[in-house]
């Protein structure tokens, strides 16, 4: 199981990196529009872009803790499975 998070982690480690590098494309695109029709285009596509990072950035912090957890929790039942054996 501590293998597949470990999966997880790197597969979705991966997504924010194209993730932040789709937001700042679209924030040079932004940044740089000067056609009054694109503006609409470059703000949402800003917003869109943000927004997927920081779902993902967020799925990341959950799934650190979660990994965390399952860490600690399987030592606790080691550390009471060897103390049964003594």
């Amino acid at each position: 199981m501590v293998e597949n998070n470990k999966q997880e982690l790197a597969e979705l480690a991966k997504d924010m990196k194209r993730a932040k590098e789709d937001w700042l494309v679209a924030e040079r695109f932004f940044s740089e529009v000067t056609e009054p029709e694109l503006i609409d285009q470059a703000i949402y596509r800003l917003q869109e872009a943000e927004r997927r990072y920081m779902y993902l950035w967020k799925k990341m912090r959950e799934k650190e803790f979660n990994s965390q957890s399952e860490l600690v929790q399987s030592q606790l039942v080691k550390d009471v499975g060897d103390s049964y054996d003594d």
